[in-house]
C-alpha cells in the first residue's frame, strides 16, 4: 500500500531562476520560481538592506516574510520566491517614478507616458526645476493641470498631462516674442 506523500516544495519553489539581463522588470515579476536576492536587486534596483529590514520588521509583527513578501533566509542566501514577491513588489516597493532615457532628446521625451523625476525632464527642456516647483507650490491644482507634484519629498511629472502643458506654454511665449518682435519693427520703422 503506497502512502500519501508529504509536500515540501510548491510547484514553483522547486525551479530557481537566474535572472537574465535582457529581462524588464515587468518580465522579471512575472516569472515564477525562486531567485537570490542579489541578483533580482541588481535587476530591479531595490537595495537588499531595505529588503532584509522589511522582512525583519515583519517578522517582528510575528507574520512570515515569506508569506507575506516571499522574501526567507536559507543558510546563508536569501532567496525570492516570485510568485508572492511581485504582487509585494507592485504595491510597496514599485518606484514612484520611472528613469529618463539618456539617449532621449525634449521631443521624444515629450513623446513619452509615464511619471518621471522634474529634475532629470528639465534636463532635457529649457526650463530649470525651481521654475516648475514654483508654480507648483503656487497652484493646488499643478497636478490636475500641469502634471507635477510633490510626493515624499520628490517632485514627479504625469508626461500624459505635462507635455501637452509644456508644449502649450513653449507655443504661448514663441507667440509672445514674435508680436513683440513685430511691435519693435513697427515701432522702428516709425521712427
Amino acid at each position: 500500500m503506497k502512502t500519501k506523500m508529504e509536500i515540501i516544495f510548491q510547484e514553483d519553489e522547486m525551479r530557481l531562476l537566474a535572472i537574465n539581463p535582457n529581462w524588464s522588470r515587468e518580465d522579471i515579476l512575472a516569472k515564477t520560481g525562486i531567485v537570490f536576492l542579489k541578483d533580482i536587486a541588481h535587476a530591479l534596483d531595490i537595495n537588499s538592506l531595505d529588503i532584509k529590514q522589511r522582512a525583519q520588521k515583519i517578522k517582528d509583527c510575528g507574520r512570515c516574510p515569506y508569506k507575506v513578501m516571499g522574501v526567507r533566509k536559507v543558510w546563508n542566501h536569501w532567496l525570492i520566491r516570485l510568485e508572492i514577491f511581485g504582487p509585494y513588489y507592485q504595491t510597496k516597493l514599485k518606484p514612484l517614478y520611472t528613469g529618463v532615457d539618456p539617449q532621449w532628446d525634449a521631443n521624444v521625451l515629450l513623446e513619452e507616458k509615464g511619471t518621471y523625476l522634474l529634475s532629470d525632464v528639465c534636463k532635457l527642456l529649457p526650463f530649470a526645476p525651481h521654475q516648475l516647483r514654483y508654480k507648483v507650490r503656487q497652484n493646488p491644482r499643478a497636478k490636475l493641470e500641469y502634471g507635477i507634484w510633490k510626493e515624499q519629498r520628490l517632485y514627479l511629472v504625469n508626461m500624459i498631462v505635462f507635455a501637452p502643458w509644456i508644449k502649450s506654454q513653449w507655443s504661448r511665449l514663441e507667440t509672445k516674442s514674435r508680436t513683440r518682435q513685430a511691435k519693435t519693427r513697427t515701432d522702428a520703422a516709425q521712427i
